[in-house]
């Protein structure tokens, strides 16, 4: 397989726009050394100073971002730490720190050179500018594993030593923006693009035309939700989107005045108009900051989207994230199959929207599985299974529910930690502060208010 990781790697790897500092004119690492990695791997390795240690004391590190990827993985797991910070500050030194486990390479399970272009690809995606021959390029190989539970248990990614730019990088004012580079510019102020599966998702399945397509803009979706515009504006010969509704799950509204069916915070808009569109992401965003709980209003969203657009739509495509449907008593109510792209699936799915799938007729689209024609994946024991967990057919209320009612409960836990850690971050983005900048007796909220796990609907 070929990975392309030059400075245009980032560009097309998403059709993204790269900001134009963003473009190294110096780059460290040519295309052609790529395309054929088991004559060039020596020659790959040539372009790393190598130093081995016994570990890397990562807490130690100073005037450095750490950018992590994990064992034998190549996905970064918060590159935004890096992207908050690169208009003020220059990288001058990247390190690769891995384990050299076992101690003789013909033994590694993992292919070596691949997974080297892999980490490569995923941290020029995040910031193409870093693939520069005047940045000191280090592969530091840690020794101090016997085990591959010990090589497990220690760091692997990328540690990016860096100094303050002689003048910060005065980015193009908004009004110089054309609408797809605004939604680029604020991508990489939430932290930039962690997951690609929605805009991938959209690029996979051009039969979806004359389209409504619903999206959840509360924090957790942020770095998410706005891929669709961003696919939207760039394809906008070939997409099939006609209408979107943003929702923020009621626009600063206090829990306590949530009613169901009524909470609010719901935002149309034509698709025809990119520069309305780009506008509108930021003001549901400042008007919602973010959401106050896990739940949000998605029902009532789908069902005044079917309202407003009545009859002018064939496919109604719901963007979410995998946490609780506070409305989900209104599902009957809905009148148009459902196609469920979900992000935030590690942990399993929500049976909400496997519910929500099955009952409209529609289908679900995660990371890891496209789920169509559910009640043809039902086994005898009335169990479907997917991504590798499972839920059983209630017949009674005609509902799926958990299989596993412990690991539900786990998966509910994971959800909690992984919000409250996306509200953290987002306190501290360039969004976050500007949602507030000038609003008198605003903040983002300090977690997301804990909420009892139930059975799913």
């Amino acid at each position: 397989m070929t990975y392309r990781i030059n400075a245009v790697f980032a560009i097309l790897f998403l059709g993204i726009s790269v900001p134009p500092f963003a473009q190294s004119i110096h780059p460290k690492f040519d295309q052609r050394i790529f395309d054929n990695l088991k004559k060039n791997g020596q020659l790959l390795e040539g372009l790393f100073k190598t130093y081995e240690l016994k570990q890397v004391a990562i807490a130690k590190v100073k005037n450095a971002i750490v950018l992590e990827n994990g064992y034998a993985m190549s996905k970064l797991k918060n590159p935004g730490d890096w992207l908050r910070m690169r208009e003020v500050y220059q990288a001058t030194q990247v390190d690769l720190v891995y384990t050299k486990y076992p101690v003789d390479k013909e033994f590694w399970l993992t292919d070596y050179h691949e997974l080297l272009v892999k980490r490569l690809a995923e941290l020029f995606k995040a910031d193409s500018s870093l693939n520069d021959n005047r940045i000191k390029w280090n592969l530091i190989l840690q020794t101090a594993c016997e085990t591959q539970d010990e090589a497990k248990a220690m760091f692997h990614g990328f540690v990016i030593k860096y100094e303050k730019r002689k003048k910060p990088i005065v980015l193009k004012p908004d009004v110089a923006m054309t609408p797809s580079e605004k939604i680029d510019r604020y991508l990489v102020e939430v932290g930039g693009i962690n997951d690609s599966l929605v805009y991938n998702t959209f690029d996979q399945h051009k039969a979806w035309t004359n389209a409504m397509v619903v999206m959840d803009m509360t924090g957790s979706m942020y770095q998410y939700s706005p891929q669709v515009l961003l696919w939207h504006i760039k394809n906008s010969e070939r997409s099939g989107i006609k209408f979107f509704c943003y929702f923020n799950d009621g626009d600063k509204k206090a829990e306590v005045d949530k009613k169901i069916g009524e909470t609010g915070g719901i935002y149309f808009e034509d698709a025809n108009k990119p520069e309305k569109l780009a506008k509108l992401l930021y003001k549901v965003m400042k008007a919602g900051y973010g959401g106050e709980t896990l739940d949000e209003n998605d029902f009532e969203a789908i069902i005044a989207a079917e309202k407003e657009y009545a009859g002018k739509f064939e496919n109604l495509i719901l963007v979410a994230d995998n946490t609780g449907i506070r409305d989900f008593e209104l599902i009957d109510k809905i009148k148009n199959p459902i196609r469920v792209v979900l992000v935030g699936c590690e942990w399993g799915i929500n049976v909400q929207y496997i519910n929500l799938a099955y009952r409209t007729g529609g289908s679900l689209y995660t990371i890891n599985d496209d789920v169509t024609d559910i009640l043809t994946k039902v086994n005898e024991k009335r169990i479907l299974e997917v991504n590798g967990n499972k839920y059983k057919l209630n017949k009674r209320i005609n509902l799926f529910e958990c299989y596993d009612e412990e690991y539900c409960q786990y998966q509910f836990q994971q959800e909690e930690l992984a919000e409250g850690k996306t509200i953290s971050s987002l306190k501290s983005s360039p969004v976050g502060k500007k949602m507030f900048k000038g609003v008198k007796g605003q903040k983002l909220p300090s977690k997301k208010k804990k909420k009892k796990w139930n059975r799913g609907y």
